[in-house]
């Protein structure tokens, strides 16, 4: 997704006002994806909080398994 926003942001390169706030925005888009992984990856690595709270999501949702299961999809 880095990739991506960076060459949306190239695209706008016909009009320098709307290049410059494109690019702009591509930057802030990737500093978050990095800050995500910087603070979220030693997080889960260290303590499993994601894994814990989508456990608890999904135990939540009450899914049966087996052949009286619904179909999701």
């Amino acid at each position: 997704t880095s990739v991506t926003n960076t060459i949306v942001a190239m695209m706008q390169a016909g009009d320098r006002n709307e290049f410059r706030r494109a690019f702009a925005g591509a930057t802030v888009h990737d500093f978050f994806n990095w800050l995500s992984v910087l603070i979220l990856l030693p997080l889960e690595a260290a303590t499993g909080v994601l894994y814990k709270l989508t456990l608890l999501l999904i135990e939540s949702f009450n899914i049966q398994t087996g052949e009286n299961a619904p179909d999701l999809l």
